[in-house]
Protein backbone atom coordinates (compact mmCIF):
# COMPACT_ATOMS: atom_id res chain seq x y z
CA UNK A 1 0.00 0.00 0.00
CA UNK A 2 1.45 3.53 -1.03
CA UNK A 3 1.16 5.96 1.20
CA UNK A 4 -1.28 9.14 0.40
CA UNK A 5 0.90 11.87 -0.06
CA UNK A 6 1.02 15.95 0.63
CA UNK A 7 3.70 18.33 -0.91
CA UNK A 8 5.95 19.92 1.56
CA UNK A 9 8.62 21.54 1.29
CA UNK A 10 11.75 19.59 1.96
CA UNK A 11 14.63 22.53 0.95
CA UNK A 12 16.99 24.28 3.06
CA UNK A 13 14.79 25.12 5.63
CA UNK A 14 15.04 23.15 9.27
CA UNK A 15 11.92 20.96 8.32
CA UNK A 16 13.82 20.03 5.10
CA UNK A 17 17.19 19.87 6.72
CA UNK A 18 15.88 17.03 9.06
CA UNK A 19 13.73 15.20 6.57
CA UNK A 20 17.01 15.05 4.60
CA UNK A 21 19.18 13.66 7.18
CA UNK A 22 16.22 11.12 8.46
CA UNK A 23 16.52 9.38 4.74
CA UNK A 24 20.42 9.41 5.07
CA UNK A 25 21.18 12.31 3.09
CA UNK A 26 23.36 15.41 3.90
CA UNK A 27 22.19 18.78 4.41
CA UNK A 28 23.77 22.23 4.34
CA UNK A 29 23.73 22.05 7.96
CA UNK A 30 23.50 19.04 10.85
CA UNK A 31 19.24 18.87 12.06
CA UNK A 32 18.48 20.04 15.75
CA UNK A 33 15.24 18.57 16.52
CA UNK A 34 13.29 18.40 20.24
CA UNK A 35 10.12 16.49 21.27
CA UNK A 36 7.59 18.90 20.63
CA UNK A 37 6.28 17.96 24.16
CA UNK A 38 10.40 19.28 25.39
CA UNK A 39 10.42 22.44 23.58
CA UNK A 40 9.87 25.34 26.31
CA UNK A 41 6.36 26.68 26.57
CA UNK A 42 6.77 30.34 25.75
CA UNK A 43 6.15 31.61 22.74
CA UNK A 44 9.07 34.03 22.93
CA UNK A 45 11.27 31.35 23.59
CA UNK A 46 9.64 29.36 21.17
CA UNK A 47 10.10 31.57 18.48
CA UNK A 48 13.45 32.48 18.74
CA UNK A 49 14.60 28.72 19.00
CA UNK A 50 12.68 28.14 16.06
CA UNK A 51 14.64 31.26 14.58
CA UNK A 52 17.88 29.57 15.45
CA UNK A 53 16.83 26.21 13.44
CA UNK A 54 15.35 24.18 16.34
CA UNK A 55 12.81 21.34 14.83
CA UNK A 56 9.59 20.70 17.06
CA UNK A 57 9.29 16.65 16.59
CA UNK A 58 6.02 15.24 17.37
CA UNK A 59 5.65 11.69 17.07
CA UNK A 60 1.78 10.56 17.46
CA UNK A 61 -0.01 7.65 16.56
CA UNK A 62 -2.08 8.67 13.49
CA UNK A 63 -5.14 7.22 14.92
CA UNK A 64 -7.45 6.84 18.06
CA UNK A 65 -7.53 4.12 20.49
CA UNK A 66 -11.57 2.47 20.55
CA UNK A 67 -12.45 -0.44 21.98
CA UNK A 68 -16.14 -2.47 21.78
CA UNK A 69 -16.73 -3.50 25.22
CA UNK A 70 -14.16 -2.29 27.32
CA UNK A 71 -14.39 1.24 29.34
CA UNK A 72 -10.91 3.72 29.63
CA UNK A 73 -10.88 5.98 32.27
CA UNK A 74 -8.27 8.62 32.90
CA UNK A 75 -8.72 10.36 36.46
CA UNK A 76 -6.71 13.63 37.70
CA UNK A 77 -6.65 13.47 41.40
CA UNK A 78 -4.89 15.05 44.64
CA UNK A 79 -3.40 12.79 47.00
CA UNK A 80 -1.64 14.00 49.88
CA UNK A 81 -1.24 17.18 48.22
CA UNK A 82 0.30 15.80 45.26
CA UNK A 83 -1.07 15.57 41.61
CA UNK A 84 -1.96 12.02 40.36
CA UNK A 85 -3.50 10.31 37.52
CA UNK A 86 -5.39 6.90 37.60
CA UNK A 87 -5.86 5.53 34.75
CA UNK A 88 -8.25 2.04 34.48
CA UNK A 89 -9.64 -0.89 31.97
CA UNK A 90 -12.71 -1.98 32.97
CA UNK A 91 -14.26 -5.19 31.01
CA UNK A 92 -16.28 -7.95 31.16
CA UNK A 93 -13.44 -10.33 32.73
CA UNK A 94 -11.93 -7.86 35.31
CA UNK A 95 -10.68 -4.23 35.76
CA UNK A 96 -7.18 -3.57 36.10
CA UNK A 97 -5.39 0.28 37.01
CA UNK A 98 -2.60 2.13 36.79
CA UNK A 99 -1.56 5.17 39.30
CA UNK A 100 1.17 7.50 38.02
CA UNK A 101 2.86 10.67 39.66
CA UNK A 102 4.54 13.40 38.18
CA UNK A 103 8.15 14.54 38.32
CA UNK A 104 8.62 17.92 39.74
CA UNK A 105 12.04 18.69 38.11
CA UNK A 106 11.52 17.34 34.83
CA UNK A 107 7.26 17.47 34.57
CA UNK A 108 7.17 14.17 33.33
CA UNK A 109 4.90 11.43 34.60
CA UNK A 110 5.70 8.03 35.94
CA UNK A 111 4.01 4.72 37.39
CA UNK A 112 3.92 3.97 40.87
CA UNK A 113 0.94 1.32 40.61
CA UNK A 114 1.49 -0.60 37.23
CA UNK A 115 -1.27 -2.19 35.62
CA UNK A 116 -0.81 -6.13 36.13
CA UNK A 117 0.15 -7.04 39.81
CA UNK A 118 -0.94 -10.40 40.06
CA UNK A 119 -1.01 -12.91 37.28
CA UNK A 120 -4.71 -13.37 36.57
CA UNK A 121 -4.09 -9.19 35.65
CA UNK A 122 -2.41 -10.86 32.14
CA UNK A 123 -5.82 -12.25 31.13
CA UNK A 124 -7.78 -8.71 31.57
CA UNK A 125 -5.09 -7.31 29.89
CA UNK A 126 -5.14 -9.51 26.87
CA UNK A 127 -9.07 -8.92 26.95
CA UNK A 128 -8.36 -5.56 26.13
CA UNK A 129 -5.79 -6.05 23.68
CA UNK A 130 -7.96 -8.16 21.65
CA UNK A 131 -11.14 -5.79 21.97
CA UNK A 132 -9.24 -2.79 20.57
CA UNK A 133 -9.49 -1.08 17.47
CA UNK A 134 -8.01 1.99 15.89
CA UNK A 135 -9.91 4.90 13.85
CA UNK A 136 -6.93 6.41 11.58
CA UNK A 137 -6.77 9.75 12.61
CA UNK A 138 -5.23 11.32 9.02
CA UNK A 139 -6.60 15.12 9.54
CA UNK A 140 -5.40 15.24 13.16
CA UNK A 141 -1.76 13.83 11.99
CA UNK A 142 -1.98 16.32 9.49
CA UNK A 143 -2.84 18.83 11.75
CA UNK A 144 0.19 18.19 14.04
CA UNK A 145 2.41 18.21 10.49
CA UNK A 146 1.74 21.80 9.56
CA UNK A 147 1.61 23.25 13.18
CA UNK A 148 5.16 24.88 13.32
CA UNK A 149 5.48 25.08 9.13
CA UNK A 150 9.48 25.00 8.79
CA UNK A 151 10.36 24.21 11.86
CA UNK A 152 7.42 21.05 12.80
CA UNK A 153 7.24 17.47 11.85
CA UNK A 154 5.11 14.64 12.97
CA UNK A 155 6.02 11.27 12.63
CA UNK A 156 3.50 8.60 12.74
CA UNK A 157 3.92 5.97 15.35
CA UNK A 158 3.17 2.50 15.13
CA UNK A 159 3.28 -0.27 17.82
CA UNK A 160 6.81 -1.13 19.99
CA UNK A 161 8.01 -4.10 20.13
CA UNK A 162 5.84 -6.60 22.41
CA UNK A 163 8.64 -7.70 24.49
CA UNK A 164 9.29 -3.79 25.62
CA UNK A 165 6.13 -2.09 25.59
CA UNK A 166 4.66 -5.18 28.44
CA UNK A 167 6.79 -4.28 30.97
CA UNK A 168 7.51 -0.54 30.53
CA UNK A 169 3.85 0.15 30.27
CA UNK A 170 1.89 -2.19 31.89
CA UNK A 171 3.91 -4.81 34.70
CA UNK A 172 7.11 -2.83 35.72
CA UNK A 173 10.51 -4.73 34.90
CA UNK A 174 10.59 -6.99 38.06
CA UNK A 175 7.08 -8.53 38.03
CA UNK A 176 7.88 -8.80 34.07
CA UNK A 177 11.04 -10.63 35.22
CA UNK A 178 9.70 -12.82 37.34
CA UNK A 179 6.29 -13.85 35.53
CA UNK A 180 8.48 -14.32 32.08
CA UNK A 181 9.98 -17.31 33.96
CA UNK A 182 6.87 -18.28 36.18
CA UNK A 183 4.26 -17.65 33.76
CA UNK A 184 5.66 -18.03 30.18
CA UNK A 185 2.09 -19.29 28.77
CA UNK A 186 0.25 -16.09 29.65
CA UNK A 187 3.52 -14.21 28.54
CA UNK A 188 3.42 -15.76 25.19
CA UNK A 189 -0.52 -15.43 24.73
CA UNK A 190 -0.17 -11.81 26.22
CA UNK A 191 2.62 -11.49 22.78
CA UNK A 192 0.23 -13.32 20.97
CA UNK A 193 -2.32 -10.83 21.00
CA UNK A 194 -0.07 -8.03 21.27
CA UNK A 195 1.44 -9.66 17.72
CA UNK A 196 -2.04 -8.92 16.43
CA UNK A 197 -2.63 -5.22 17.07
CA UNK A 198 0.60 -4.20 16.45
CA UNK A 199 -0.08 -5.57 12.37
CA UNK A 200 -3.50 -3.96 12.93
CA UNK A 201 -1.35 -0.21 13.76
CA UNK A 202 1.01 -0.90 10.60
CA UNK A 203 -1.51 -1.13 8.13
CA UNK A 204 -2.61 2.80 9.73
CA UNK A 205 0.65 3.68 9.53
CA UNK A 206 1.71 2.50 6.10
CA UNK A 207 -1.11 5.16 4.40
CA UNK A 208 0.14 8.20 6.35
CA UNK A 209 1.71 10.98 4.44
CA UNK A 210 5.00 10.32 5.88
CA UNK A 211 8.10 8.82 4.64
CA UNK A 212 9.17 7.35 7.86
CA UNK A 213 7.43 4.98 10.62
CA UNK A 214 8.80 5.41 13.92
CA UNK A 215 8.13 3.24 17.57
CA UNK A 216 9.27 3.49 21.52
CA UNK A 217 11.38 0.61 22.40
CA UNK A 218 13.99 2.33 25.20
CA UNK A 219 16.55 -0.30 24.14
CA UNK A 220 19.30 -0.87 26.98
CA UNK A 221 21.84 -3.77 27.42
CA UNK A 222 20.85 -3.20 31.17
CA UNK A 223 17.55 -4.73 30.60
CA UNK A 224 17.58 -6.53 26.67
CA UNK A 225 20.88 -8.80 26.36
CA UNK A 226 22.05 -9.67 22.79
CA UNK A 227 20.27 -12.66 23.09
CA UNK A 228 16.92 -11.34 23.90
CA UNK A 229 17.69 -8.59 21.61
CA UNK A 230 17.84 -11.31 18.49
CA UNK A 231 14.61 -13.53 19.77
CA UNK A 232 12.52 -10.73 21.03
CA UNK A 233 12.86 -7.82 19.15
CA UNK A 234 14.85 -8.16 15.59
CA UNK A 235 11.52 -10.40 14.08
CA UNK A 236 9.83 -7.34 15.55
CA UNK A 237 12.18 -4.62 13.49
CA UNK A 238 11.99 -7.27 10.24
CA UNK A 239 8.38 -7.68 9.90
CA UNK A 240 8.21 -3.57 10.71
CA UNK A 241 10.52 -2.57 7.79
CA UNK A 242 8.87 -5.08 5.24
CA UNK A 243 5.61 -3.58 5.73
CA UNK A 244 7.05 -0.12 5.85
CA UNK A 245 9.59 -0.52 3.13
CA UNK A 246 6.71 -1.56 0.79
CA UNK A 247 5.00 1.84 1.86
CA UNK A 248 8.08 3.91 0.92
CA UNK A 249 9.14 4.29 4.60
CA UNK A 250 11.88 4.15 6.55
CA UNK A 251 12.35 2.62 10.19
CA UNK A 252 12.86 4.82 13.38
CA UNK A 253 12.89 2.95 16.52
CA UNK A 254 13.91 4.61 20.65
CA UNK A 255 17.03 3.32 21.83
CA UNK A 256 18.09 5.50 24.84
CA UNK A 257 19.59 3.41 26.71
CA UNK A 258 23.56 1.71 27.02
CA UNK A 259 24.30 -0.04 23.88
CA UNK A 260 27.86 -1.01 24.00
CA UNK A 261 26.93 -4.96 23.85
CA UNK A 262 24.66 -4.14 21.80
CA UNK A 263 26.63 -2.96 18.72
CA UNK A 264 26.33 -6.03 16.08
CA UNK A 265 22.89 -7.17 17.29
CA UNK A 266 21.86 -3.41 16.21
CA UNK A 267 23.88 -3.12 13.23
CA UNK A 268 22.41 -6.41 11.90
CA UNK A 269 19.31 -5.77 13.29
CA UNK A 270 16.96 -3.91 9.81
CA UNK A 271 16.25 -1.17 11.40
CA UNK A 272 16.93 2.34 9.70
CA UNK A 273 17.27 4.70 12.37
CA UNK A 274 18.91 4.50 15.55
CA UNK A 275 16.88 7.38 17.48
CA UNK A 276 17.42 8.77 20.65
CA UNK A 277 20.59 7.01 20.77
CA UNK A 278 22.66 8.90 23.74
CA UNK A 279 26.60 9.36 24.05
CA UNK A 280 29.11 9.33 26.41
CA UNK A 281 29.20 10.25 28.98
CA UNK A 282 25.40 9.18 29.85
CA UNK A 283 25.81 5.77 27.32
CA UNK A 284 28.86 3.99 26.86
CA UNK A 285 28.53 3.80 23.01
CA UNK A 286 30.68 6.89 20.87
CA UNK A 287 29.24 8.08 18.03
CA UNK A 288 32.20 7.29 16.28
CA UNK A 289 31.95 3.73 16.76
CA UNK A 290 27.93 3.35 15.87
CA UNK A 291 29.08 5.12 12.95
CA UNK A 292 31.97 2.49 12.31
CA UNK A 293 29.92 -0.60 12.50
CA UNK A 294 26.22 0.95 11.37
CA UNK A 295 27.25 1.42 8.44
CA UNK A 296 23.40 2.84 6.43
CA UNK A 297 21.85 3.59 9.14
CA UNK A 298 21.11 6.74 10.15
CA UNK A 299 21.90 8.05 13.74
CA UNK A 300 19.36 10.62 15.45
CA UNK A 301 21.26 11.00 18.82
CA UNK A 302 19.98 12.63 22.24
CA UNK A 303 22.28 15.29 23.30
CA UNK A 304 23.66 13.55 26.09
CA UNK A 305 21.79 14.75 29.28
CA UNK A 306 24.37 15.35 31.79
CA UNK A 307 26.05 17.92 29.72
CA UNK A 308 22.60 20.39 30.10
CA UNK A 309 23.91 21.10 33.23
CA UNK A 310 26.93 22.26 32.43
CA UNK A 311 28.04 26.06 31.27
CA UNK A 312 27.65 26.78 27.77
CA UNK A 313 31.42 26.47 26.87
CA UNK A 314 30.91 22.78 27.85
CA UNK A 315 27.99 22.56 25.64
CA UNK A 316 29.28 24.15 23.25
CA UNK A 317 32.38 22.05 23.39
CA UNK A 318 30.69 19.06 23.30
CA UNK A 319 28.30 19.69 20.62
CA UNK A 320 31.65 20.51 18.55
CA UNK A 321 32.74 17.01 19.27
CA UNK A 322 29.88 15.42 18.67
CA UNK A 323 30.12 16.54 15.32
CA UNK A 324 33.54 15.50 14.67
CA UNK A 325 32.70 11.98 15.64
CA UNK A 326 30.04 12.10 13.19
CA UNK A 327 31.93 13.55 10.23
CA UNK A 328 30.83 13.59 7.34
CA UNK A 329 27.64 14.37 8.64
CA UNK A 330 25.19 12.17 6.04
CA UNK A 331 22.53 10.27 8.09
CA UNK A 332 23.50 12.32 11.27
CA UNK A 333 20.50 14.44 13.64
CA UNK A 334 21.48 16.26 17.00
CA UNK A 335 18.01 15.41 18.95
CA UNK A 336 17.10 15.95 22.78
CA UNK A 337 14.75 13.14 22.95
CA UNK A 338 14.66 13.14 26.74
CA UNK A 339 13.92 14.98 30.12
CA UNK A 340 15.90 18.25 30.90
CA UNK A 341 15.42 20.23 33.40
CA UNK A 342 13.17 22.81 33.32
CA UNK A 343 15.72 25.63 34.75
CA UNK A 344 18.21 24.60 32.45
CA UNK A 345 16.64 23.43 28.97
CA UNK A 346 15.89 26.77 27.55
CA UNK A 347 19.49 28.20 28.09
CA UNK A 348 21.40 24.46 26.54
CA UNK A 349 18.58 24.56 23.54
CA UNK A 350 20.28 27.85 22.85
CA UNK A 351 23.80 27.19 23.25
CA UNK A 352 23.08 23.83 21.20
CA UNK A 353 21.52 25.34 17.98
CA UNK A 354 23.93 28.59 18.13
CA UNK A 355 27.02 26.17 17.98
CA UNK A 356 25.75 24.24 15.16
CA UNK A 357 24.89 27.33 13.32
CA UNK A 358 28.55 28.13 13.73
CA UNK A 359 30.49 25.39 13.14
Amino acid sequence: MKAQTEPRSVGPTPRGRLIAALKGETPDRIPFSCYDSLVPQSETVRRELFELGLVSLNRLHPFRFRYRNVEFIQEDKTEDGEPVRVKSFTTPVGVIWQKNVFDPGYHSEWPVKHYVTAPEDYDILEYVFRDEFYEPDLEGFLAADRQYGPNGLALPRAADPPYQELWRRFTGLERFCFDLNDHRKKIESIFDAMDDRRRRMWEIVAAMPSDFCCSGGNISEDMVSPPVFEKYLAPHFAEEARIMRRAGKRTMNHMDGRLHNLLDAIGDSEVDIVEAFTPPPNGNLSVRDARRRWKGKVLSINFPSSVHLADNRTIRETTVSLLEEAAPGNGFVVGITEDVPAFVIERSLRAIATTLNEV
